[in-house]
């Protein structure tokens, strides 16, 4: 996950000491010039995570308390870390779904993002991170408008091939000053493909159609599976795969056949990474269908598109 620290700190940057390596060992953390350790009385995985990715250490695996890597010398910094995984962005204010004003939901909480750093490798993660295709450009200066409420000013160190913006790591470890006119944009040069769950009873339930060459189409497969399923509802934001149907469940749909026979990993970030073939005309009803875990908020009368990753 890629965590942001909800709390201010003048810490400079942590290390790992007395590990078999540089990525394992007992926590110190430079406050001022000084080292000191940390208190593992609220230490948690969550918090481990901010010192993986700022350490460019990968995924956080375990959290050992106790100076299990030996007790260290000096101050015990006694500060309460309050980290939060990033749980998704979104463009707003934009011409549509694939440019805008950055926002980034940490915990319930959108909030903007500063634009000192941020540039077109971490605008790229974006990109990928919605389906957007390439990035274009990185603007700063709040151009989509300055938004409310939090700003994130932590310092994401993309390299602009990440799949998600979790995936960049954070540098930063203190807080900038920053105001909404420095409210950071993104713009992408858009996507073909969209994907929608239809004639279900919620935003995350029902048979998957895609859009392509601006027509909704079908998907069709005779051995659907979760593998499958489990990508669909990742990509719409809407947990993992619970239950699979066929056609019986939600019905036959209309248009090509744009996906047919697909072979997921279960891995893949979007539908149309997994293999497949295209039909432009399938008679034979194998369309399929989903319940996701995820959102249960039922459906406005106009079906709900979703084209976010």
């Amino acid at each position: 996950m890629y965590p942001i620290c909800l709390k201010p700190t003048e810490h400079r940057e942590p290390r790992l000491v007395d590990g078999k390596d540089e990525c394992s060992g007992r926590l110190e953390i430079q406050k001022g010039n000084t080292w000191g350790t940390v208190c593992d009385s609220y230490w948690d995985l969550q918090d481990a995570r901010v010192v993986c990715a700022s350490l460019k250490c990968g995924e956080a695996i375990a959290v050992l308390k106790e100076a299990q890597f030996g007790e260290g010398i000096g101050p015990v910094w006694h500060d309460i870390y309050e980290c939060q995984g990033q749980k998704g962005p979104r463009l707003v204010g934009g011409n549509d779904t694939c440019s805008g004003r950055l926002e980034i939901l940490l915990g319930d909480t959108w909030g903007t993002v500063c634009d000192t750093y941020w540039d077109l490798q971490d605008a790229a993660a974006v990109c990928n991170h919605l389906g957007c295709g390439a990035v274009i450009a990185a603007p700063g200066g709040a151009t989509f408008g300055e938004g409310n409420g939090s700003i994130w000013n932590d310092v994401n160190e993309c390299i602009g091939n990440e799949m998600h913006l979790r995936d960049c790591p954070v540098s930063s470890w203190g807080h900038r000053r920053c105001s909404h006119s420095n409210d950071a944009g993104v713009i992408c040069s858009g996507e073909d493909w969209q994907m929608r769950l239809a004639n279900g009873e919620t935003i995350c339930d029902g048979r998957v159609e895609v859009y392509y060459g601006g027509i909704w189409g079908r998907v069709t497969d005779t051995q659907w599976n979760f593998n499958d399923a489990d990508v669909v509802c990742r990509q719409l934001n809407c947990g993992s795969a619970i239950n699979i149907y066929n056609h019986t469940k939600f019905g036959k749909g209309t248009g090509p056949s744009w996906i047919n026979n697909v072979r997921c990993n279960g891995s893949e970030p979007y539908l149309w990474n997994c293999s497949f073939t295209q039909m432009k005309e399938l008679f034979i009803a194998n369309d399929v269908g989903v319940v996701c875990s995820g959102k249960t908020i039922l459906k406005y009368p106009t079906q709900i598109v979703q084209n976010i990753a």
